[in-house]
């Protein structure tokens, strides 16, 4: 069943051809609506629709203009006109846009039925020619040569000594200066067609621009991103991670479309060598730890998940267990912070005296690192961790253990959540600081608050239950009734002054959310 947006102006078009015609049977169902191409863009972003039926004229953004919109969020997505004007430029402006479709109204139910047989079948093999099975297996082997493939994960196991003369035979972008590494990871049972099915889908992607390193490791797809600077390093920097964010964002949009897998991104922070590509891989998994705690998320960035100290740590660390145990405290329940401190001192049981110190050592060094970097009340820890060197057997030691780790997991939680009430209370404070700009915009908040976007993005959602876009239209609106109320500004001025681009678009805005318009609002004030 193919996915439907269908955008119209006129209500009462657009639900006579909705329901004239027999979607379901054909096919395709209908997921969204929307009166303007505004509206549409946020259903589209949301929904990932497979195609867009679109009037090709409508108020605010029109048809051709959502095109564009449409192939800037992802150019697989499908897109029908239809047009009330028979005109050639129109169609030739469509067509040049990559529309599959020109349909003039009004509409021939049966030809539209048709058209529709037509545009399923094109669809289907479109989505057969990604999923063949053979296809895929002989893509893999003959895109990555097994001896480089091997090389590749070698290198982000951080196996370099034993390999550094078959290195210099490849040219795997050892000379960069920037380096960001991304892992794919899914939660479907393990099976080596789906990983087959993402690379066919990143062959596809990477056909304009494949100078990047990409391998299949522990049932995981590893990319790296790399950048050689030519000038200003700082400005060069910042722009190379905004330019592979919004790569990975496609990438997303991409696998959604052509998968419908469920899937999940981990990203690391920018490195500035190619020998520290092990440590990036490690920063992916540890922000991929991060998805039971947003579970709408698809994309993790270490840096916006865990401070510098913290990235710093989980790199360091030599043991997975004591790993796994400061994951759990630092994202799970009780129950897990228990159960993964039993696993290490069950996985250890045989050692003997100076061992279990060596080991205890350890656990209390890393605990201490993570109170410090969560920066949690000093007295109340060093005391605690005083007084476990008096104990001397795993029985008084594992319990003691048990209650340091839970009280730390506690004050974290506690933490994380009053960490995200501040995030959130500077960016209402940064919409009402801003609301009158017209380029204020989710870019630009979040370059102010030095996060990626979809990290602001679910986190904002999260906590105040509405999207950012909806916030800053919120705000913009309750703004423009101070200024409707005082009657000194006339609907376009006050537009103007709220952050409005077009006065069109701030009265329809303004109707939707007060049930009234601009003018109607200001004589009821008036009135009363």
């Amino acid at each position: 069943m193919y996915s439907i947006v269908f955008v119209d102006d006129e209500n009462q078009v657009r639900k006579t051809i909705i329901s004239r015609i027999p979607w379901n049977d054909l096919g395709f169902e209908i997921i969204g609506e929307a009166e303007n191409g505004l509206e549409a863009i946020d259903i589209i972003n949301e929904k990932s629709p497979d195609l867009v039926i679109t009037d090709i004229k409508m108020p605010y953004l029109d048809g051709l203009d959502l095109i564009k919109a449409i192939k800037e969020i992802n150019p697989a997505i499908s897109v029908i006109i239809l047009s009330g004007h028979d005109e050639f430029s129109y169609a030739r402006k469509a067509i040049t846009l990559g529309v599959d479709e020109y349909v003039l109204k009004p509409i021939n139910r049966d030809e539209f039925i048709e058209l529709l047989i037509k545009l399923k079948k094109n669809l289907d093999y479109k989505f057969k020619s990604i999923n063949d099975k053979i296809e895929l297996n002989k893509l893999y082997n003959s895109v990555i040569p097994q001896l480089k493939q091997q090389l590749i994960n070698e290198i982000y196991l951080g196996k370099y000594e034993e390999n550094k003369d078959k290195i210099s035979k490849y040219d795997l972008y050892q000379n960069k200066d920037y380096y960001i590494c991304v892992v794919i990871d899914t939660d479907v049972e393990k099976d080596n067609l789906i990983l087959l099915k993402f690379n066919q889908v990143l062959d596809h992607f990477f056909e304009s621009s494949p100078i990047i390193l990409r391998s299949i490791l522990n049932n995981q797809i590893v990319l790296t991103f790399s950048y050689k600077c030519m000038g200003d390093r700082t400005l060069e920097k910042r722009l190379f991670e905004k330019r592979t964010f919004k790569r990975i964002d496609d990438i997303k949009s991409y696998l959604t479309f052509y998968t419908k897998v469920s899937f999940y991104i981990g990203v690391s922070q920018i490195i500035e060598s190619f020998y520290d590509l092990d440590k990036a891989y490690i920063q992916c998994n540890v922000a991929l730890n991060y998805k039971p705690y947003y579970e709408d998320e698809t994309i993790f960035y270490i840096k916006d998940l865990e401070c510098e100290y913290l990235i710093k740590l989980s790199e360091d660390s030599a043991d997975s267990l004591i790993d796994n145990l400061l994951t759990s405290i630092k994202l799970s329940n009780s129950g897990d912070v228990e159960m993964e401190l039993d696993a290490l001192f069950s996985a250890e049981t045989g050692l003997d005296p100076n061992e279990v110190q060596e080991l205890l050592y350890r656990i209390i060094s890393s605990l201490s690192n993570l109170t410090i970097s969560y920066q949690l009340e000093y007295k109340k820890y060093s005391s605690i961790f005083s007084q476990i060197n008096k104990l001397t057997t795993l029985s008084k030691i594992v319990p003691f253990l048990k209650n340091i780790c839970i009280s730390i997991n506690k004050d974290i939680c506690k933490k994380r959540e009053s960490s995200n009430v501040k995030f959130v209370e500077k960016a209402k404070m940064l919409i009402e600081q801003n609301y009158f700009d017209k380029n204020f915009n989710l870019d630009s908040i979040c370059e102010v608050l030095g996060v990626s976007n979809s990290y602001f993005s679910s986190t904002f959602k999260k906590e105040t239950k509405i999207a950012f876009t909806n916030a800053l239209t919120l705000s913009r609106i309750e703004h423009s009734k101070h200024l409707l109320e005082s009657g000194d500004y006339k609907t376009y001025q006050v537009s103007d002054k709220v952050g409005f681009s077009d006065s069109n678009y701030f009265s329809f805005c303004f109707k939707k959310l007060e049930n009234v318009s601009p003018t109607a609002y200001r004589k009821q004030f008036n009135k009363s």
